[in-house]
């Protein structure tokens, strides 16, 4: 088990023993995640720091971060990779996207400050959403004792 981790196409990472990156980076998987002839990405990732990558992932790495936020591109792409992601991806049997056809993508880029609200809004979505999510696989857990009781006469 490395100390570090490794970025793959699924929602967890993995890890490894040694680093690819040590930067900020949206790491975009350059392979269908269906396969076999359907065009399609489950997600993209944000990593920070020092990170390894699965062979079927890029990074896309901001050269100017004083005008993009990484954190931004990686939200925009998650959200958006159907329309800007997926369309460029080719091929019969083994469906793929190529980092030259990464690099056309014309996005839009709003001021660094708009950037930013953006992002922090959705950071406070996304923490909701896990608090929700987590008091649901609660709730998931406790059910099936609490059913067992109550046809027990426990209740």
């Amino acid at each position: 088990m490395g100390k570090f981790p490794l970025v793959v196409t699924g929602e967890k990472r993995k890890s490894a023993s040694d680093y690819d990156f040590d930067c900020e980076a949206v790491c975009i998987p350059l392979v269908s995640s269906t396969g076999h002839g359907n065009a399609a990405l489950n997600r993209v990732h944000y990593e920070k720091g020092k990170f390894a990558l699965a062979n079927i992932i890029c990074a896309l790495i901001v050269k100017e971060p004083e005008h993009t936020s990484t954190k931004y591109l990686y939200e925009l792409f998650m959200a958006m990779k159907d329309l800007y992601l997926v369309p460029l991806m080719q091929g019969s049997a083994n469906v793929t996207l190529s980092m030259d056809k990464i690099a056309s993508v014309k996005v839009p880029i709003p001021p660094l400050a708009e950037q930013e609200r953006i992002v922090n809004i959705l950071d406070k979505l996304n923490k909701a959403k896990a608090r929700q999510i987590a008091q649901l696989e609660e709730l998931e857990r406790l059910f099936p004792a609490m059913l067992d009781k109550a046809f027990k006469g426990e209740l």
